[in-house]
């Protein structure tokens, strides 16, 4: 999840690599807090991924490529 000053649409490009090689994960609504969920993930495994957001005039919104990593299964 994450928050925008302003209504903007919402994109995840993730992948087990910097290349984000995941099919990116998007919403067209303009919003502010934006949430989406991304698929089968793997277990005990580091992440990469990148946040778009466009505004209604097409500004972008683009974070640096981030990681996060995904627990063990219980």
């Amino acid at each position: 999840t994450w928050t925008t000053d302003e209504a903007a649409s919402s994109k995840v490009e993730y992948g087990l690599t910097q290349a984000l090689e995941k099919p990116a994960v998007s919403d067209s609504g303009l919003v502010l807090k934006h949430s989406l969920s991304l698929p089968n993930l793997q277990t005990e495994s580091t992440y990469y991924f990148r946040l778009t957001s466009l505004d209604y005039i097409g500004n972008p919104g683009i974070t640096t490529i981030l990681t996060f990593h995904t627990k063990r299964a219980p």
